[in-house]
C-alpha cells in the first residue's frame, strides 16, 4: 500500500477532529447573557409617587384653565366657589404628597 492516502486520510480525520471540538467548544461554553435586576419595591413606590403628583398637576391645570376661560357673562359665584374649593382640594392634596 502506498502511504499517501493514509497520509491524507489522517489529514482528513485530524482536521475533522479539530473542527468537530471547535463547534463543540464554543457551543457548549459560552457565557451566559447578563441577567438585568428589575426595580426594586423603592423605585416603584417613588415611580407611583410621581405619577400621582403628575395626574393631580394635571387635574389641577384643567380646572385653572376652565376657570380661566368662563367669560364675565357666564360667571356664576356659586359654580366658581365649588370650582375653587375642588381647585384648593387639589393643591392641599399635592402638598400633602410626600415628593421623596
Amino acid at each position: 500500500m502506498k502511504p499517501i492516502p493514509y497520509t491524507i486520510a489522517t489529514a482528513f480525520v485530524l482536521i475533522l477532529a479539530l473542527a468537530i471540538g471547535w463547534m463543540m467548544a464554543s457551543h457548549y461554553h459560552r457565557c451566559p447573557e447578563p441577567i438585568a435586576p428589575g426595580p426594586s419595591k423603592e423605585e416603584i413606590a417613588r415611580q407611583h409617587t410621581r405619577d400621582s403628583i403628575d395626574v393631580a398637576s394635571a387635574v389641577r391645570k384643567h380646572i385653572q384653565d376652565s376657570l380661566a376661560a368662563i367669560t364675565p357673562e357666564q360667571r356664576n359665584e356659586n359654580s366658581l366657589r365649588i370650582a375653587r374649593s375642588i381647585s384648593r382640594a387639589a393643591q392641599r392634596d399635592s402638598m400633602l404628597a410626600d415628593p421623596s
